[in-house]
């Protein structure tokens, strides 16, 4: 069995839509787990509605405690054999599950992945088109790892991925963190022996300008280069063959996103211009030989020379 969690929190406009395209899966052993995170809108009684609808519905309601809160709840009293993750304004094509358990099965992996596609608050594609691969398996404990350090197609998200159960036996994403994947993600994949990456695109990203990774900087966004910090130490200590570089480009793609968040907001802090400074001299160097784009090297070298100078000449430029 396979179960799938939902944090549910003020979607009322979208919820109904991401809890039909689960129970429409062609898959069908599976526990659907609803996690109501306090929300203040309609979200409690529409999972309420669905728990008399279908058997298969579980429906926790607790006080809000953020998204991994709500993951770990749902983690708690999952049943299944595997486990996956599911945001509630997102959306399903109706393969996806039975997509993922026959990666998984076949490949006799610990996790396996498919590839999403954004779509707008309406639901319309906004046309990303991976390139047509072939479904692959990572075999061996340090592969795993450096496929995902490379970002060959595996990603840090929680969502578009099957994971044994016994993956979160002593794992929990963390309460009250921005980007908790960056700091989870990684702590999976050291426990996995066996990847499958599958390229058919059957997760649909919904887009919203309410979402975290839409909002104006606060300093909680500094958590996703605070867990990429702790990914590094984790991975000198147990990859000793892993690259620098790809570490270092993990850290610097942050900071740069942190950056880029400042520039497009009124955000003024000289505390968080020297924290992020000291990480553009201390880690750019080594990440100019990784696979970060060409604009994200320039822009980290321009910010590592000099910071503000960085912010006042490319502010006009940055979307």
């Amino acid at each position: 069995m396979i179960s799938v969690i939902v944090p549910v929190y003020n979607v009322q406009s979208f919820l109904k839509d991401c809890v039909d395209s689960i129970i429409n899966q062609t898959f069908k052993n599976m526990e659907i787990i609803l996690v109501d995170d306090g929300s203040t809108d309609d979200c409690p009684f529409i999972c309420d509605e669905y728990l008399k609808k279908d058997n298969r519905v579980k429906v926790i309601h607790k006080k809000n405690g953020g998204l991994s809160d709500a993951r770990n709840a749902g983690i708690d009293i999952a049943a299944g054999e595997y486990i996956t993750f599911i945001d509630s304004d997102d959306v399903l094509e109706d393969t996806m599950l039975a997509y993922l358990y026959e990666l998984i099965s076949n490949a006799k992996a610990d996790m396996s992945v498919c590839q999403s596609m954004r779509i707008d608050e309406y639901g319309v594609p906004l046309n990303d088109k991976v390139p047509v691969k072939k479904d692959r398996i990572i075999v061996g404990n340090e592969e795993c790892m450096h496929d995902f350090l490379a970002a060959n197609d595996l990603g840090t998200v929680a969502w578009g991925k099957l994971y044994k159960r016994d993956l979160f036996e002593d794992i929990r994403y963390p309460v009250g963190k921005y980007h908790e994947d960056v700091f989870t993600t990684y702590r999976l994949v050291a426990k996995c022996n066996r990847i499958a990456i599958g390229y058919e695109q059957l997760y649909l990203y919904r887009e919203r300008n309410q979402s975290i990774t839409q909002q104006s900087f606060s300093k909680k966004h500094l958590d996703g280069i605070y867990g990429k910090l702790e990914q590094a130490e984790f991975i000198r200590k147990n990859y000793a063959h892993e690259s620098e570089s790809l570490l270092s480009s993990g850290i610097i793609y942050s900071a740069n996103q942190c950056l880029r968040r400042i520039m497009l907001s009124d955000y003024r802090d000289k505390d968080t211009d020297v924290f992020l400074q000291q990480i553009y001299r201390q880690y750019t160097l080594s990440a100019m030989t990784s696979n970060l784009t060409f604009f994200s090297k320039i822009f980290a070298c321009l910010a590592c020379v000099n910071l503000q100078l960085t912010k006042n000449l490319l502010s006009p430029c940055i979307k």
